[in-house]
């Protein structure tokens, strides 16, 4: 049964509101391990209310995710620079469908409303020499749309902050949310493209937990793999062939574009017809 409801959605598409309102339940069936996040410390105090209960949600996508040519991918959004509720841009959090439909919007919108775009600045400088960008309007000349998703979904502290919190916790999430990427995927159903940068964790990449997360179709023809930047191709997802690229560098470092070099671009416009 999971093999026809995985066809049906590669074939037909799975809404975004789908998949946050699904991710939700499933963390409210099993609990567990949003229970030791917050025990623990991995969101912000601000974020959870006197009885430690969550006031923030998962955050899916920065972007046009449906419409989106290319995907960029990092590990997980980080809540320093997020504020949720009344007079903020992210809505307050309500168990309804109303509060799905509203936090679909704000990430579609995200772009569009010029959200953290200091932070974004690095990842859209290289999407400009792939005719690209993560903003629709006020610039007609881009050709390709791109959107942002994560490896995990939930808005934590930084990266840093958790993994001295417990490393092994941080790890704990990243595999198990991890399994939920196809899901992403099956809903950018226009993307060919994946841009990687970072790491996942302090001894692996987001590379890494990328490939681990689609083990049944793989990952082939990948070049350098010695280097910290790294061009493959060859995951066969539905009917797409989707190709990409790797930095071990992440775009808070000016590394990032000099990864990017030029061999890289002319790879990645090849591959997505521009040349």
């Amino acid at each position: 049964m999971f093999d026809l409801i995985l066809y049906l959605e590669l074939s037909l598409g799975m809404p975004l509101e789908t998949y946050l309102s699904d991710f939700i339940n499933r963390e409210s069936a099993d609990g567990c391990l949003d229970y030791k996040m917050r025990k623990q410390g991995f969101y912000r105090a601000e974020h959870c209310n006197c009885n430690n209960q969550r006031n923030l949600y998962p955050v899916p996508c920065f972007g046009q995710l449906e419409t989106a040519d290319i995907l960029t991918l990092g590990a997980n959004p980080s809540a320093d620079g997020m504020h949720f509720g009344e007079n903020n841009y992210w809505p307050e959090w309500n168990n309804d469908d109303l509060a799905i439909r509203l936090i679909c919007q704000c990430c579609c919108g995200y772009f569009d409303n010029n959200q953290a775009v200091r932070w974004f600045g690095r990842w859209n400088s290289i999407l400009e020499q792939l005719d690209a960008s993560y903003y629709s309007i006020g610039d007609r000349r881009k050709r390709l749309l791109a959107a942002h998703i994560d490896i995990s979904p939930r808005p934590t502290r930084s990266m840093r902050a958790c993994q001295n919190i417990s490393a092994t916790l941080w790890n704990e999430m990243m595999t198990c949310d991890r399994n939920y990427l196809h899901e992403l995927l099956t809903i950018a159903g226009n993307a060919r493209c994946i841009l990687i940068a970072g790491t996942a964790s302090r001894s692996t990449y987001v590379f890494d937990a990328f490939r681990k997360a689609f083990p049944a179709w793989g990952v082939a023809n990948i070049r350098h793999p010695h280097s910290p930047s790294i061009l493959w191709n060859g995951l066969a997802f539905g009917q797409r062939n989707i190709g990409g690229w790797s930095s071990c560098v992440g775009p808070t470092f000016a590394g990032l574009n000099l990864n990017f070099n030029n061999d890289v671009r002319i790879h990645l416009r090849e591959q997505l017809g521009l040349d």
